[in-house]
């Protein structure tokens, strides 16, 4: 079983401090429990198999961060609102204001937050420190972009960027068109893969998502390229790593195939030694697509609010 996985990536240009000074910042702002009234808590905690704040391996380190969320459905939140709010009208024998319906939506929520079931969120972020390339290992924005605002406020001020590509879709869609039209070096370094979503927007939006060999739909591709459509997301692979790239430059279902089972005992020795190769994998993967697609830094400092 492979312990360090990657998944889902997102990924950030970021200088960070060396391993001891980071994780000096980062005991500042520890995991605790989330309390009764509390919607949410966000802190950094040891890693589950190292038991490090902050892991250094070959090559880089990595961090974790916990978020517990409570769970409050909103349906629920609306009906016992009215509830309330039309018990109260017929007492007062008049119509709230909407202040007054603010106030009881707020008393509903501590009354839910009380006994709301708890989601537990661990989020692994794995930086190479000779490219400064920041792997956060999920495939959600928001939770990527909490795990960044957090280094932030721990570190006090990060040189990060989000790494964009502009017009990704039309770079994706122009090379696609080019390797459907015989050109092998569109995707130089890349095997297109079994998998295209494309997508247009007249009335409304539509989709295409094809599961099958591109050389196989090849003539209904080329076709519906010609036809405005644009490429949303398409399976690429690399070596011996396969992924779905994703119109914002995101990373999905990805494999790191180098990664065998490992039979080693010592489990933070195996951790230690996957993170690091998930982390030089990836990172050629990335500085490779950033080549292919035209990637221009444009680096700026974020300072905690």
């Amino acid at each position: 079983m492979k312990l360090a996985t990657i998944k889902n990536a997102i990924v950030y240009k970021a200088e960070l401090p060396a391993a001891d000074l980071l994780e000096g910042h980062l005991n500042e702002f520890p995991f605790s429990e989330i309390s009764e009234l509390e919607m949410a808590r966000v802190g950094f905690i040891p890693n589950l198999i190292t038991a490090e704040v902050v892991t250094p391996f070959k090559g880089g380190l990595s961090v974790s961060l916990r978020i517990d969320e409570k769970i409050i459905p909103g349906a629920a939140v609306r009906k016992e609102v009215l509830e309330r709010v039309a018990t109260i009208e017929e007492k007062v024998g008049k119509k709230l204001k909407r202040a007054e319906k603010s106030n009881i939506k707020d008393l509903v929520i501590q009354d839910f937050c009380k006994k709301a079931f708890v989601k537990t969120t661990v989020l692994n972020a794995f930086y190479n420190t000779e490219h400064r390339l920041l792997i956060v290992a999920t495939g959600s924005k928001h939770y990527a972009g909490v795990l960044v605002s957090y280094l932030v406020k721990a570190v006090g001020s990060v040189k990060t960027e989000t790494i964009h590509i502009s017009d990704i879709k039309h770079g994706l869609t122009t090379k696609l068109k080019a390797y459907l039209n015989d050109d092998q070096q569109a995707f130089e370094g890349f095997h297109v893969g079994d998998f295209t979503q494309l997508s247009r927007k007249v009335d409304q939006k539509e989709v295409i998502k094809y599961a099958a060999d591109i050389d196989s739909i090849s003539e209904e591709l080329r076709e519906n390229l010609d036809n405005g459509y644009i490429v949303d997301c398409i399976n690429l692979r690399f070596g011996d790593v396969t992924f779905l790239l994703t119109e914002n430059f995101h990373f999905k279902r990805v494999d790191l195939r180098e990664l065998a089972d490992n039979d080693e005992d010592d489990l933070p020795f195996r951790w230690r030694h996957e993170a690091a190769v998930a982390t030089l994998l990836l990172s050629s993967v990335i500085n490779t697509l950033c080549t292919l697609l035209s990637y221009k830094p444009q680096e700026k400092e974020i300072n905690p609010q």
